[in-house]
């Protein structure tokens, strides 16, 4: 089964119910199944930076050294002209270590993280908070949305995006970057949680959840160019090909849609790397799925990236109305017919000269809608069926209809019950949903919290796209890599590791230099508790250790508490008077704490005595050493 050739070969179908499961819808779901995932160009340079570099090598493929610079040379003129210092590269590595750790757990504001708990509290008051709060990366990256989309995955070096792959199933829909500042977009589609955000088309590998391309949707864009010739900008060697493509008599797409954009994107990954079976599948909603740029796609790649997905076509509505009344589960094939080149020779017409298009049994090449009957009547569309049909319609009960779909196979809705579906249906609905994995892989919470909205800069959804490219790039080299949240936490250590080490060592430097003056010594305690010499006047001057004595332990000392009348040694009389020395989490000092809580409650270990003790030094007879 090493080619779609040999999993499309004629089976065995007269010896079995043609539609019941057979070979044949199994042997094409276990060889796309078997296609799937990714072709890294560049294995042995993916495998040296991860043993070099652990966790950071494979993600600084898709954030370079290059581009690290770029942005950190133009945040620091940023600074310059407003007076500010520059930023070194510990700094900012530390603040792209935020970043990454923001979207671990997401907040607002990066100024939320700042505080004097365990998070990062090492940067708590210093001048990197200011700098990056206030004259950070948001000033002049996110008014220059286009320029982004080169951050990793639209850079211009082949080699960086020599790191993607040979892979057969891909799904193309929205991803949205949540965004709180408002603009001229029209970002706003009813079946979106969010209202407001910055919308992206994506490209994503179904089993690697790889983001293969990702480029704006460039709504509100005033720019006089197209968003096709944008990307093209990016990747000079598509501007021939798909200019020559769009010149073409069966292609009927305008150089100015979007529909453009989404052909150089999906054809982009053919053109960098040809898959060694020939054939790609693209897994779509009904945003997408358009026979015209369906047709185009084939021609675009020579053939090789065929498409299948949920369609919103009416354009049959004889074929909608017999499957509505239909039982469930039941459904209809329907070829597409050739009308485009009828549409092209009457473009040019004036209104009475137009005739209307009367088909004459031309069907597209392997191409069809199928009408499917579930609580309602769902469209799909492929061209990628196993044969051309040869009537304009046929029903489920046609054998003919069972072959050009790649026979049947199980489905179970959501009723619990079970129908014989087309295998074409089975496969947009198990590799429908690579990019919707994506956006729950970067979200945080597996749905939308309601008590609070968050948003996140362009710049941080980014770099979190990349992160999850670095991390499906090490499980497809098959290393021993943990989760993606501790995936995270290891690149945010080693970019904040430096700062912190740096931030330490000042605060030690601070500690040492930060000595007091006589005059703010002398006289600078108050408290009457004074540890003095024991008197040897009428005893030998020993007294038992009261804190000693709580925790149980019989020892005696010769200081004593001038206050409080008892025995104590230098270290137990610190760590009973002093509030801070408990603080520690050292088990002597827990111990200690425990037998003086017992006593406060007059339930001590041991009981010491309460009468007069002659043998405390007060301050009155303290006297200090002569020569």
């Amino acid at each position: 089964m090493g080619s779609l050739r040999t999993a499309r070969s004629p089976s065995n179908s007269n010896q079995h119910n043609i539609f019941e499961p057979s070979d044949l819808g199994k042997a094409y779901m276990q060889w796309l199944n078997m296609q799937s995932g990714l072709h890294v160009a560049v294995e042995a340079k993916v495998t040296k930076d991860y043993r070099d570099n652990t966790e950071y090598g494979p993600f600084a493929l898709f954030f370079p050294a290059e581009f690290r610079r770029s942005l950190q040379t133009r945040t620091s003129d940023v600074l310059t002209t407003r007076g500010q210092k520059k930023l070194t590269d510990s700094q900012f590595n530390a603040y792209l270590g935020l970043e990454i750790a923001m979207s671990i757990c997401p907040q607002n504001d990066i100024t939320e993280y700042w505080s004097d708990s365990r998070f990062l509290a090492s940067f708590c008051g210093d001048d990197t908070k200011d700098k990056v709060s206030k004259y950070s990366l948001y000033d002049f990256i996110l008014p220059k949305i286009q320029q982004l989309t080169n951050f990793m995955i639209l850079c211009g070096t082949t080699e960086i995006f020599s790191l993607t792959f040979r892979g057969i199933f891909m799904s193309l829909v929205f991803l949205l970057a949540t965004y709180k500042s408002h603009s001229k977009a029209r970002t706003y589609m009813p079946s979106k949680p969010d209202k407001y955000g910055v919308r992206f088309y994506a490209v994503a590998g179904w089993d690697s959840l790889y983001v293969q391309t990702l480029w704006d949707n460039a709504s509100s864009n005033t720019q006089s160019t197209t968003p096709a010739q944008r990307y093209t900008r990016q990747f000079p060697t598509l501007h021939i090909s798909l200019c020559n493509t769009l010149r073409r008599e069966d292609v009927s797409v305008a150089a100015n849609l979007a529909t453009t954009l989404w052909l150089a994107m999906v054809g982009h990954q053919t053109k960098m790397l040809l898959s060694s079976t020939g054939y790609r599948l693209v897994v779509s909603d009904n945003f997408y799925t358009r026979h015209t740029f369906a047709r185009a796609i084939l021609a675009f790649t020579d053939g090789e990236v065929h498409t299948t997905g949920t369609s919103t076509n009416s354009t049959v509505e004889e074929a909608v109305q017999r499957v509505s009344e239909a039982e469930r589960g039941k459904w209809e094939l329907v070829a597409k017919k050739q009308e485009a080149e009828h549409q092209k020779a009457q473009k040019n017409l004036s209104k009475s000269q137009k005739t209307k298009f009367e088909p004459r049994l031309q069907v597209s090449n392997r191409a069809g809608y199928l009408f499917y009957k579930i609580r309602k009547v769902v469209i799909f569309y492929s061209n990628g069926l196993r044969a051309t049909p040869s009537s304009r319609t046929l029903s489920c009960t046609s054998a003919e209809a069972v072959e050009c779909c790649h026979a049947l196979d199980k489905r179970l809705h959501a009723s619990s019950e079970t129908f014989m579906a087309p295998t074409v249906i089975a496969v947009s609905n198990r590799f429908m949903d690579g990019v919707d994995r994506v956006d729950q892989l970067r979200s945080t919470n597996p749905y939308r919290r309601r008590e609070k909205r968050l948003d996140m800069t362009i710049f941080m959804w980014l770099l979190d796209i990349a992160l999850i490219k670095a991390y499906s790039l090490l499980k497809r080299m098959g290393e021993q890599v943990p989760t993606l949240r501790e995936f995270k936490w290891e690149i945010a250590d080693t970019l904040t590791r430096s700062e912190k080490a740096i931030r330490s060592q000042q605060s030690h430097r601070q500690k040492k230099s930060q000595r007091e003056t006589i005059d703010e010594v002398v006289g600078s305690v108050i408290s009457m508790h004074i540890i003095t010499p024991n008197s040897t006047r009428n005893s030998s001057g020993k007294l038992k250790c009261y804190l000693c004595s709580l925790r149980g332990i019989s020892k005696k000392s010769k200081y004593g508490c001038s206050k409080c009348e008892r025995g104590f040694h230098v270290e137990c009389f610190s760590a009973f008077h002093y509030q801070d020395v408990f603080k520690p989490r050292s088990p002597a000092l827990r111990d200690a704490l425990e037998a003086v809580c017992r006593a406060t409650i007059d339930d001590p270990v041991p009981f010491t005595r309460n009468r007069l003790n002659r043998s405390i030094t007060s301050v009155d007879d303290l006297t200090l050493s002569s020569a």
